[in-house]
């Protein structure tokens, strides 16, 4: 009789262990190279990482170390997005100088894809600040809208606003986080619109613009440096300058 309870004493005992054993979960790492401490967060959409929603998992990568959390957060084959930016947002892989655009069929520096191999993911982040975020994403926003303010001549800086048409004056710009935007403006009695989308950052703060086909609007910068103009002051983060139509217009962020 002991021995009967001896024995199943004993097999109850290895039941709870086996229960109680947890199996390892493989660990996925963002990583951090930069000298500023990171809050990253990963979500499985373009439009959640756009609209902030929705998100896999969020934490926080310490300067040149990494956020880890467990595989099982990722399904095999799933595409997902990184949104990374220090609390100041002065670092930020929103803008990160690659020529890749987020939608494509690639990885980017803030796209992958998980293989169930894949291990870590290094952040793709400008080696210094950028008020880039600040200015054109409002610090954290999903995007950002632009009028025109003001207007200078391309040659020689002379004021021309004023001598400027009401639809001449009419510019309003809407930036997106998915590096796509519009550029309004009047032809005749009707408001237009055309679709850009944002290229390779051309060495900060100056922004491609594609397409340009017209030369209705080649650039979109918060400072410009022209001789002739001496437009050269420090970066702003609620003003910003784009070339539209041969003419340097100033424009003020709206919201």
């Amino acid at each position: 009789m002991k021995s009967k309870k001896f024995l199943l004493f004993s097999l109850l005992v290895c039941i709870i262990a086996w229960g109680c054993k947890k199996k390892s979960d493989p660990q996925f790492s963002v990583q951090n190279d930069t000298d500023a401490d990171m809050n990253v967060n990963v979500y499985a959409s373009e439009t959640d990482y756009v609209n902030g929603t929705n998100v896999v998992v969020s934490g926080k990568a310490l300067r040149h170390s990494a956020f880890n959390f467990p595989a099982s957060k990722l399904k095999t084959g799933g595409w997902y997005y990184v949104d990374a930016f220090s609390s100041d947002y002065l670092y930020t892989n929103w803008v990160n100088g690659d020529s890749w655009i987020i939608g494509q069929d690639s990885t980017t520096p803030r796209r992958f894809k998980y293989t169930g191999a894949t291990a870590t993911f290094g952040l793709g982040i400008l080696a210094s600040g950028t008020n880039a975020r600040m200015s054109l994403l409002a610090n954290n926003r999903s995007g950002s809208k632009w009028r025109a303010i003001d207007a200078l001549d391309l040659s020689d800086g002379s004021e021309i606003w004023f001598g400027l048409t009401d639809a001449q004056r009419y510019a309003e710009i809407t930036v997106n986080k998915s590096d796509t935007g519009r550029f309004y403006y009047i032809s005749g009695t009707d408001t237009f619109y055309t679709q850009f989308t944002f290229g390779d950052l051309l060495g900060y703060p100056l922004w491609d613009i594609i397409p340009n086909e017209t030369g209705t609007l080649f650039f979109m910068t918060n400072t410009y440096v022209n001789p002739a103009i001496n437009f050269n002051g420090p970066p702003c983060i609620d003003s910003a300058v784009a070339l539209i139509n041969g003419n340097l217009y100033i424009l003020a962020r709206e919201n």
